[in-house]
């Protein structure tokens, strides 16, 4: 899918007739600037609106509250020109999938009385004409289910927002709802086209739940009694889960107002020294950990390795100096044969055919020889003793030598940590006290340390329903088992169990397939958002994320230098640049052998706003390479002259415009013909 071009009629603040064309050949980076309060979110709006039907976007329903006069989409300036009369605003969409071209155009109808109120989406009318290679019209579609099933088909409403999105919205890839986990779940799913075995899945999952009804009519007393107990587990099970995403939800909610409520502490020009103190100290931190696992890693290699012949050096070398001195004492060497002696001994005659008696001499020297064998046998284990002993020590002075500095820097490097954890402490203190004495801060300190108290509380109650879930998950594996024999027994039941354990066997390999054909390609998205997170982020941010891990859930997960996920505890930014890499990834993987990207463009409301200047260049000088088409809404202050000039060096550049404001509900949208003209504000 590449946008050609969209053109608005009386839309929010676009009074009568606008257009933009988008550009998507090898210069594909459309820019559209505008001030905050000029529109740049009604260009979003409107893409979305004409494409997917949806008048609200999410935070319009978190910020209006009970007002349902605070979206609008009709131009309000139309709607008081025409009091009492339905007046409609027009988006038009044009754009290309798979060869053919698709012209959308959908309206919605507006009414203002004569006291002022609005009266919403009186009506909604779409049509969708659609052109193949040669440029005949293939169809004309006007009714909305059809319309959205083809638009569906093109881009899944599940995975939309993977691919249009604001600077905020793209963190939503690392909600812990558990609804939109579930939904982008099987959006992706879809566009990696794993959906179709999850449909023979759900079929099969449908068939062996009737046939278990079946099963379950016809059982006896004691099986339907297990069949029961086994459901009941089974929904606390689903309740326990419930809850958990709950507590999660939850936790996300107030790490959020956590970090919030910091950076408003941060935004106080009196307090802002200490938190560059902080920043600066967990930096240190964090290379003084870093550190200190190379070296615990050096250490247990070598402890490993040699640590045995470190705990018995002393013994080692005492065993061997008695070994020494009983060989010298003590022969242990003898000429004859242990077989000759025995010969000898049994037949009670000399080899010079002497008969002898038990107990005389000649016995007794031949019972002496035979010891001095076994002492000679003994003498070859204590060679190989010995050889084991000197490769033992053997690994020589160095080695030593290079344990005792690693453990003296280890040790330094430990009392280093300490002073940093002390100095941190130091620094909250003193913001706390600052905080406590500032009017201003004082309920913002007071409401943050609730949230910790609450963010720690909350950690506890999902350890526990995971412990609880965990123990569940045995319990009903245990009455599983309990009920397949039962059912085996029954003989009546026969039949019906073999059709159900046919189902749970076509079951299990259906979830087989898609497991393994799902692990392949999380392993890829893995691997592939970790390579363009690499390229997008800056040498300090590597530092302290090595890799993004795509779990079951299509969930994104950052694992830092010591291996522990750290998605929870980075900044926006970061979440944004890890998102950006899982999009441009998912792209990519679900390109396949075709090609290095997916023909879909990436559109981008408010990029810009949580990146430091750095993620920026490396985002602006990437990122066209990773998406067919890139159109970017950004502000004056995201889109200063070094931006500009960055995206000037990418040479993709082909369009900007600027959006007019020139009175309220008056936006014009400017094209700016000379790029290189161009000058930031900023």
């Amino acid at each position: 899918m590449r946008l050609c071009s969209m053109t608005l009629e009386n839309f929010r603040q676009f009074y009568g007739k606008q257009h933009i064309d988008f550009t998507d050949d090898e210069q594909n980076i459309t820019v559209i600037l505008g001030e905050n309060g000029n529109g740049k979110t009604g260009i979003f709006r409107a893409i979305i609106f004409c494409l997917f039907n949806e008048k609200e976007l999410p935070n319009d329903r978190k910020d209006r509250g009970a007002d349902p006069n605070k979206v609008h989409l009709v131009n309000l300036n139309v709607l008081q020109e025409n009091i009492g009369i339905p007046t409609d605003a027009r988006v038009e969409l044009t754009f290309i999938h798979g060869g053919k071209k698709y012209i959308l155009e959908r309206s919605v109808y507006d009414m203002m009385t004569d006291t002022g109120e609005i009266r919403r989406n009186l009506e909604v009318e779409v049509k969708l004409l659609i052109q193949n290679e040669d440029g005949n019209v293939e169809s004309v579609l006007t009714k909305e289910s059809d319309v959205a099933k083809k638009i569906n088909d093109i881009i899944n409403n599940r995975v939309k927002d993977l691919f249009f999105f604001d600077g905020d919205k793209i963190e939503a890839l690392s909600t812990t709802n558990a609804n939109s986990r579930e939904e982008i779940k099987n959006g992706i799913m879809r566009l990696l086209q794993i959906d179709s075995i999850k449909r023979a899945i759900d079929i099969t999952s449908r068939l062996k739940s009737d046939q278990h009804r079946i099963i379950k009519a016809k059982a006896d007393t004691k099986l339907r009694v297990k069949e029961e107990e086994l459901e009941q587990l089974k929904q606390e099970l689903a309740s326990d889960q419930e809850a958990l995403d709950t507590k999660r939800s939850e936790l996300e909610r107030v790490r959020t107002t956590i970090a919030d409520y910091e950076h408003e502490q941060q935004e106080n020009a009196s307090i802002k020294e200490l938190f560059e103190q902080r920043a600066s100290v967990l930096e240190n931190k964090k290379k003084t950990e870093k550190i200190i696992d190379d070296m615990r890693t050096a250490i247990d290699s070598i402890v490993s390795k040699y640590g045995h012949s470190l705990l018995l050096q002393e013994t080692i070398l005492h065993t061997r100096s008695f070994i020494e001195q009983e060989e010298r004492m003590n022969s242990y060497h003898s000429g004859i044969t242990s077989d000759l002696i025995n010969d000898i001994i049994g037949s009670g005659k000399c080899i010079c055919e002497r008969p002898f008696e038990i107990g005389d001499e000649t016995y007794l020297k031949l019972q002496e020889l035979k010891r001095r064998y076994e002492k000679m046998r003994l003498s070859d284990f204590l060679k190989d003793f010995k050889r084991n002993l000197k490769l033992s020590l053997s690994f020589g002075d160095d080695i030593d030598v290079y344990i005792q500095s690693t453990l003296k820097d280890y040790f330094t490097q430990l009392n280093e940590l300490e002073k940093l954890r002390k100095q941190l402490d130091e620094i909250d203190l003193k913001k706390n006290e600052f905080s406590q004495r500032e009017d201003r801060l004082k309920g913002i300190e007071i409401s943050l340390q609730r949230c910790k108290q609450d963010a720690e509380s909350l950690n506890k109650s999902i350890a526990v329903l995971e412990y609880e879930i965990a123990s569940k998950l045995q319990k009903i594996d245990k009455q599983e088992q309990e009920v397949k024999e039962l059912r085996k027994k029954d003989k009546e039941l026969q039949h019906d169990n073999n059709v159900l354990e046919y189902y749970e066997k076509l079951l299990d390999l259906f979830t087989s397939i898609r497991d393994t054909y799902s692990g392949k390609m999380r392993a890829r998205l893995s691997e592939e958002s970790t390579e363009i997170f690499e390229q997008l982020i800056s040498e300090k941010d590597k530092q302290v994320l090595s890799q993004i891990i795509i779990n079951e859930q299509y969930e994104i997960q950052a694992k830092g230098w010591n291996d522990i996920s750290i998605f929870q505890d980075i900044s926006s930014g970061q979440k944004q640049m890890l998102s950006l890499s899982f999009v441009a990834a998912l792209a990519r993987v679900a390109a396949g052998a075709n090609g290095k990207i997916i023909d879909m463009p990436l559109f981008m409301d408010t990029p810009f706003a949580k990146l430091d200047g750095n993620n920026r260049d490396n985002l602006i000088m990437n990122m066209p390479k990773l998406t067919s088409q890139w159109i970017l809404l950004v502000t004056d202050t995201e889109f200063a002259r070094k931006e500009v000039n960055q995206m000037k060096a990418t040479h993709r550049w082909k369009k900007l415009y600027h959006l007019d404001k020139i009175g309220n509900g008056y936006t014009q949208i400017v094209p700016i013909k000379d790029i290189n003209a161009f000058a930031a504000s900023r």
